[in-house]
């Protein structure tokens, strides 16, 4: 009877052991989700207040005739090859046209500064001490470039601290936009080499070829929607990653990886982490810290 009752307790204590160690898994587990739930959260309000705080009146409208107390200014412009874009604050606009144009709106101390020097048309803008009204800033610049339709351009470096940047009909053949607070957004484009990057914002491609490409967005969800490329590296750290491609990815070698959140390939559910070794057709590496991951594409 003694040995029994010792057997007994060493048995519940083993038990209460094992279940102590499965609720310290699982506690710690909980614990980092709700950490990164909470990081998530605060991102998310403090990029939208940013957002807010610097362009209530106007972020994400295009209609030039909208902006008010701003001076406006257009010019026609001579033959250019690339585009080298560095602005504070600046929503930035460049699509095909007629002819090679610029139009800019701007309020005190956001002018751009244009020229073009050896083929480049390159903007400039100094920074400007930020001023308020009612704890929203009142400064803000608008600018639209036009490149006649067809044109083949080499090189698109954009970089704006705040601001959205949106490309629609642009053939080059490199294209590198960067910027700190905004959405990048591209329509029916077709480069050969392309960097797409923003800290607190969403990216957004439509019909467009992006030859060997970088993404990410830090605070933000990726979306390529009927898109082809030949290596592409997505990433972000609180974010959805949804990929649409035109063309097969049987043969891609694919690195797909969640911390938390889910992982489908052409509707099927895979592991968080998921990895094919393909054929050296080409590269596909997605992943975010928090969000799910989509890839869907056709099959021949």
């Amino acid at each position: 009877m003694y040995m029994a009752g010792v057997m007994e307790s060493g048995y519940s204590e083993n038990l209460t052991v094992k279940q102590y160690k499965y609720w310290g898994i699982k506690m710690k587990k909980n614990g980092l989700i709700t950490v990164l739930v909470v990081i998530t959260i605060f991102c998310v309000i403090g990029g939208t207040f940013y957002h807010m705080s610097g362009f209530w009146n106007w972020w994400g409208r295009n209609d030039f005739g909208a902006m008010q107390n701003g001076t406006s200014k257009s010019m026609d412009l001579n033959e250019f090859t690339s585009i080298d874009i560095d602005a504070y604050v600046m929503d930035l606009t460049i699509r095909e046209g007629d002819n090679y144009f610029v139009e800019y709106q701007y309020t005190q101390g956001l002018e751009p500064v244009c020229k073009i020097d050896k083929g480049t048309l390159k903007i400039t803008q100094s920074k400007h001490k930020r001023t308020f009204f009612w704890g929203f800033n009142s400064n803000n610049c608008k600018v639209q470039i036009t490149v006649p339709s067809k044109t083949e351009l080499q090189d698109l470096r954009l970089q704006i601290d705040v601001g959205n940047i949106n490309i629609a009909d642009i053939i080059s053949e490199k294209c590198n936009m960067e910027t700190d607070t905004g959405d990048c957004k591209v329509t029916e484009c077709s480069f050969k080499r392309s960097t797409i990057d923003t800290d607190t914002g969403d990216v957004s491609v439509d019909n467009s070829e992006l030859g060997i490409t970088q993404v990410s967005s830090d605070v933000g969800d990726i979306e390529l929607e009927n898109c082809t490329f030949r290596d592409l590296e997505a990433d972000s750290d609180v974010g959805n990653i949804r990929i649409d491609a035109a063309q097969d990815l049987s043969d891609y070698r694919m690195e797909l990886k969640t911390d938390v959140g889910d992982v489908h390939i052409n509707d099927q559910k895979e592991k968080r982490n998921y990895y094919e070794k393909g054929n050296n057709q080409g590269n596909i590496t997605a992943q975010t810290d928090v969000g799910d991951i989509i890839l869907n594409y056709r099959e021949n």
